[in-house]
């Protein structure tokens, strides 16, 4: 079990760019680490800053994979969108329609130190999108046009 836990809105690293990595070796046991906590959140994806490290680093799961990634910049987004309701584990309870480019290409350092491009699209390029934004210091509730995000703020007792 880990000793880190899921940080909670309004906790300021939230709102913090990460910083980059040098190498997988470096955050090869938080990687581990994150994995086990996003198990046993039964999550889709955590970032780094969630669980208190400002470090470019997330990872995702993907049926009963997970995968690691650092670093990562988004490199080219579709003009077509989805509209999804999101969660996040950062905002228990919380589900919202945010809309996002349906797909993205991803530039990223993988577990194995190996630089990646990746092409996501639907709901996984909603949960690489969601992840990598944690690394910037953006929250999904960002997305919402100034009377929603009033209104979420007010639903779930938000600051």
């Amino acid at each position: 079990m880990s000793k880190r836990t899921i940080k909670t809105y309004p906790n300021e690293i939230l709102g913090k760019k990460a910083e980059k990595v040098k190498s997988a070796e470096e955050v090869k046991d938080l990687i581990s680490e994150m994995k086990e906590i996003l198990e046993e959140a039964d999550g889709v994806g955590l970032a780094a800053p969630q669980i208190g490290v400002s470090k470019q680093v997330f990872v995702v799961k993907d049926g009963h994979h997970y995968y690691g990634f650092m670093n990562p910049e988004i490199v080219e987004r579709s003009d077509e969108t989805i509209t999804t309701k999101e969660g996040c584990l950062s905002f228990p309870g919380l589900w919202i329609d945010i809309e996002r480019p349906k797909l993205v290409k991803i530039e990223a350092l993988t577990e194995d130190d190996e630089r990646m491009l990746l092409e996501a699209e639907g709901i996984g390029a909603v949960v690489f999108q969601h992840e990598i934004d944690h690394l910037f210091g953006k929250v999904f509730i960002d997305y919402l046009s100034g009377f929603d995000k009033m209104k979420a703020r007010l639903k779930y007792g938000l600051k």
